[in-house]
């Protein structure tokens, strides 16, 4: 809930702290409601297809990692015999 706040999608991000402007973007939550924006609003696919490609670019990034952590605590753990 908190990333959803800090992304803008609950309230706008010119009533927030200007540093949260500049996280904004890293929050899958922006991107989201920037292309929802996009769809509702007649515009071209242009702005709608940025927003899909940074939630994929983003998600990937998150998956990787994960994947990575996960790889890594599974070497540390004893094996049981």
């Amino acid at each position: 809930m908190i990333m959803t706040a800090l992304s803008g999608a609950l309230v706008p991000l010119t009533g927030l702290p200007h540093w949260i402007g500049d996280l904004a973007p890293a929050l899958p939550a922006y991107w989201a409601v920037h292309g929802f924006q996009a769809a509702l609003g007649g515009h071209p696919a242009g702005p709608y297809t940025h927003a899909v490609l940074a939630i994929t670019a983003i998600t990937a990034i998150t998956v990787i990692a994960g994947a990575m952590a996960a790889l890594g605590t599974l070497r540390r753990t004893p094996r049981r015999a």
